[in-house]
């Protein structure tokens, strides 16, 4: 998982309204594609069985260990500006995505 500076910025935000020392944010998954999702986070003091913790530029994540991969090839990014505000999840493709087809593959 990469984050970009101002995701960065705001999953730190969010980890603070978890309480004293400032918990987690446990990750469900996206809803959308690759070419860009919306993460599915839920804040979170501890984290549950089976699930991994993993820190990244301070921003604490559990991690279900089936979503492990998915997060582990992901980006977050905070998108501003009038109509998208919020965070953007991208992974790479990997063939398993309706876009990962072409219309050349396509009988």
């Amino acid at each position: 998982m990469t984050l970009s500076h101002a995701a960065r910025e705001r999953l730190l935000r969010l980890t603070r309204r978890c309480g004293r020392g400032g918990g987690g944010l446990r990750f469900l998954g996206a809803v959308g594609s690759c070419r860009g999702a919306v993460p599915l986070l839920e804040p979170d003091t501890q984290p549950r069985d089976g699930e991994e913790t993993v820190e990244i530029e301070g921003v604490r994540f559990f991690v279900p260990a089936a979503r492990r991969a998915r997060f582990d090839a992901a980006a977050i990014e905070a998108e501003g500006g009038l109509f998208r505000q919020g965070l953007r999840l991208t992974w790479p493709h990997d063939g398993t995505c309706a876009c990962a087809s072409t219309d050349t593959d396509r009988p």
